[in-house]
């Protein structure tokens, strides 16, 4: 299938930096742990939402990209609720949050199975903290990969705009294991605007290869 789709906007979370369409926007210590670190961005980017704070820290990694994939654009107000869809990638699914689950399970004397965390332990939940937030209604999806899959991406993609009632996505890679992190989001519409580039195999690929 050959896609008339576009990538309108991207944003990179990695090495303590945030990119939004290749500027950076934000910068971080290395030094700084990742709550604290996401803590300040949160502040930085005048984010009032409260639950944040309840999130993993998977959860937090995407929910601050959404944001900033979000913000100054209309999307929100230009389309339906019902026609914008997510769907995001990684290789891990929640393995950093099932590690701590784990840890509250593991010893007998000390067994407290915390709901808290479990109900991080299912990766989609990203997708779900995100339309909870913007109050999307569309289609969310959440797919496991070896690593970043430019071709599959753009399979699914285009699948939910031709076989959905899609016409603007949340697509990319949202990857959290210990320290190591990236995040790379893509807003991907059927309407050309200024600055955008077509939504390719080529172009998602070097987006992600941005260091």
């Amino acid at each position: 299938m050959s896609s008339n789709l576009t990538i309108s906007k991207h944003v990179i979370i990695n090495n303590a930096k945030l990119l939004v369409n290749g500027a950076t926007i934000l910068i971080g210590d290395n030094d700084t742990t990742l709550k604290e670190l996401f803590k300040v961005w949160y502040t930085e980017l005048g984010i009032e939402y409260p639950k944040f704070f309840k999130m993993d820290m998977l959860c937090q990694l995407a929910f601050l990209g959404s944001e900033a994939l979000l913000r100054d654009t209309k999307v929100l107000n230009q389309y339906s609720k019902e026609s914008i869809a997510i769907l995001l990638s990684n290789s891990s699914a929640s393995l950093d949050t099932d590690i701590r689950y784990q840890e509250t399970i593991s010893k007998a004397e000390g067994y407290f199975p915390s709901p808290a965390v479990f109900v991080y332990t299912l990766p989609s939940i990203m997708c779900g903290e995100i339309a909870i937030r913007n109050g999307i209604q569309g289609e969310n999806n959440f797919l496991v990969t070896d690593g970043f899959d430019a071709g599959l991406l753009l399979e699914q993609v285009e699948l939910l705009f031709s076989q959905t009632q899609t016409e603007v996505c949340i697509a990319g890679w949202v990857q959290l294991e210990g320290s190591a992190y990236k995040l790379v989001l893509f807003l991907v519409e059927k309407e050309s605007k200024h600055g955008s580039v077509l939504f390719s195999t080529d172009n998602l690929q070097a987006i992600h290869s941005v260091k």
